[in-house]
C-alpha cells in the first residue's frame, strides 16, 4: 500500500522544500458542479489562507515568504486577457526576479458575460525549470530542473466549443489575443507545495462518481501551455469526472528540437515514475487512466514498468493505458517494453497509423519502423489491443489524432468511461493477420 507520508517519497519529491507542519494548508473543499447534461468539469475549491508565495532571487534560489491577500471577490481575467499566475509555494528551485503574489483562484461553473465559457482545472507536475521574471507570467522553460514542481492550471472552454478543437485566435478574423469566451485559454497558473497539490487532486479524484485520475503525457514539440490546454480539452470532451492531470517534461516546443527532446524525455523518465507514484499515493482507492502521446510514450512506458516492479500490489489501479502514435523503435517496444506492460495486467490500447507523417520522419531518422506505424509494420501482440486509425481524417501531420479528432475521442470515451473493449466499440471493424487480432476504424 502506498503511503503518501512515506519519508522516502517526501525526500525524493521535493529536495528543496518541505512544508513545516505549522504552515501546512488544510485540504480545500471541492464541489463537483458538472451539470446533468455532462457538458464539462467544474471544480470549485475553497481558498486556502495564509499561504506563502515565491520570491525568486537567482537560479534555483531559496524563496522568501510574501503575504497573500484573501480570495478575489470575482473570477474574471484581466481586461487584456493576460494570464494570471498565482504562486503559493516556496523553494521549488525557481529562477528569475520577484513576481507579483497572486492567490489561487476559485474556478466557477460558468464565467464570462452570461456564462459564455466553462472552466476546467487541471493539475500538473513538471521537471521544467520555472523562471520568474520581474514582470510578466511564469515561464516554463525547456531546461531540466533538479526537482519536480507541482501546481494547477485553470483553462477556459468556450460554450461553442467543438469536440477535439483547441479554439484559437484567427488573424484572418483580426483576432490577435486569446479571448476565453471564444478560445481555449489559460486563465490562471498556480504553483503549490506537494501537500496542497495532493489535497486538491485527492479531493477531486475521490469525489467523482467513479474515483479516478486521468494522466496525460505529451510528446515532442509541445510547450507547457499547449500540454495544459490539451489536457483540459481532452478531460472536457471525455466528460472525465475525476482529476485531470498532466506531466510536462522539458520539450523544446519547436520542430527543430527533436534530438534535444529525445535527450529530455530520457532524463525525465525517473521524474515521471516518481510523479506516477505520488499521484497514486495521493489518491488511494482511485483508478489511474494513462494517455501517452508520441515521444511521451518512451518515458511513460518505462515509468509504468518500473512502478509496477517496485509496487506490485498497486498495479491493479492502472485502469487503462493508451499509447497514441508511440515514437518508439518497434523492436525495442516488442521485446523490451510490451512484455512488462502486459504483465501489469491493465488493458493496453495502441493507436497506430500509416499516414502519420511525423512518425515517417522519425522512421527515416532512426532507420527503422516505429511502434505507432501501421501497414506492414503494425504491432500485433497478445495483451495489447491495436487500433489502426489510418482511415480517420486527420490534420496535415496525421500525428495529433488522439486529442483533436472527434472519432478517436469517441473511442476513448468508451474505453475510459465504460471499460469497453475494442470488439464491442462502435465504428471499429475486426481484422486478423497471421492469427493476431486488430481493429480498424470504418471509413
Amino acid at each position: 500500500m502506498l503511503d503518501p507520508e512515506d519519508p522516502q517519497l517526501l525526500e525524493v519529491r521535493d529536495p528543496l522544500y518541505t512544508v513545516p507542519a505549522s504552515e501546512a494548508m488544510p485540504p480545500p473543499i471541492h464541489k463537483d458542479n458538472r451539470d446533468a447534461g455532462g457538458s464539462g468539469l467544474w471544480d470549485i475549491p475553497s481558498e486556502p489562507s495564509g499561504a506563502g508565495a515565491v520570491k525568486g532571487s537567482g537560479t534555483q534560489a531559496a524563496a522568501q515568504t510574501l503575504p497573500v491577500p484573501g480570495p478575489p471577490a470575482s473570477w474574471e481575467p484581466a481586461a487584456n486577457n493576460d494570464v494570471s499566475y498565482g504562486i503559493v509555494t516556496r523553494g521549488f528551485g525557481l529562477s528569475g526576479k520577484p513576481a507579483q503574489a497572486v492567490p489561487p483562484k476559485t474556478a466557477p461553473k460558468r464565467a464570462g458575460a452570461n456564462g459564455r465559457y466553462d472552466v476546467v482545472r487541471v493539475f500538473f507536475g513538471t521537471d521544467r525549470v520555472v523562471s520568474v521574471p520581474k514582470d510578466g507570467p511564469l515561464q516554463f522553460t525547456s531546461d531540466h530542473a533538479p526537482a519536480v514542481t507541482f501546481g494547477s492550471v485553470d483553462v477556459s472552454i468556450p460554450r461553442n466549443h467543438v469536440t477535439g478543437a483547441i479554439e484559437s485566435p484567427s488573424v484572418l478574423r483580426m483576432e490577435f489575443h486569446r479571448d476565453p469566451e471564444r478560445d481555449v485559454t489559460i486563465l490562471h497558473v498556480a504553483l503549490s507545495p506537494y501537500e496542497q497539490f495532493r489535497a486538491e487532486m485527492r479531493t477531486k479524484a475521490l469525489n467523482a462518481s467513479t474515483p479516478g485520475v486521468l494522466l496525460f503525457i505529451h510528446g515532442y514539440n509541445v510547450s507547457f501551455e499547449d500540454a495544459a490546454m490539451r489536457t483540459a480539452q481532452m478531460a472536457y470532451d471525455l466528460d472525465f469526472p475525476g482529476a485531470p492531470v498532466f506531466f510536462s517534461w522539458p520539450s523544446r516546443g519547436r520542430l527543430a528540437g527533436y534530438f534535444d527532446d529525445e535527450q529530455s524525455i530520457e532524463r525525465a523518465e525517473a521524474d515521471i515514475e516518481q510523479f506516477v507514484t505520488q499521484v497514486l499515493a495521493s489518491s488511494p482507492g482511485a483508478y489511474l487512466y494513462v494517455i501517452a502521446h508520441s515521444m511521451g510514450n518512451r518515458g511513460m512506458t518505462r515509468a509504468l514498468m518500473n512502478f509496477a516492479r517496485n509496487h506490485p500490489d498497486e498495479g491493479y489501479r492502472l485502469r487503462e493505458v493508451v499509447l497514441a502514435a508511440p515514437d518508439i523503435d518497434t523492436d525495442v517496444f516488442v521485446n523490451q517494453i510490451a512484455p512488462g506492460l502486459i504483465a501489469i495486467g491493465a488493458p493496453v490500447t495502441l493507436y497506430a497509423s500509416s499516414t502519420d507523417r511525423a512518425l515517417s520522419i522519425s522512421r527515416m531518422i532512426h532507420g527503422g519502423p516505429r511502434a505507432g506505424d501501421s501497414g506492414e509494420n503494425l504491432v500485433l501482440l497478445k495483451g495489447i489491443e491495436t487500433i489502426d486509425v489510418t482511415n480517420v481524417d486527420t490534420d496535415l501531420t496525421g500525428h495529433s489524432y488522439v486529442g483533436d479528432r472527434r472519432t478517436i475521442l469517441s473511442d476513448l470515451y468508451y474505453i475510459i468511461q465504460a471499460d469497453t473493449r475494442a470488439s464491442k466499440r462502435f465504428g471499429l471493424s475486426h481484422r486478423t493477420r497471421n492469427g493476431s487480432d486488430y481493429w480498424v476504424f470504418n471509413r
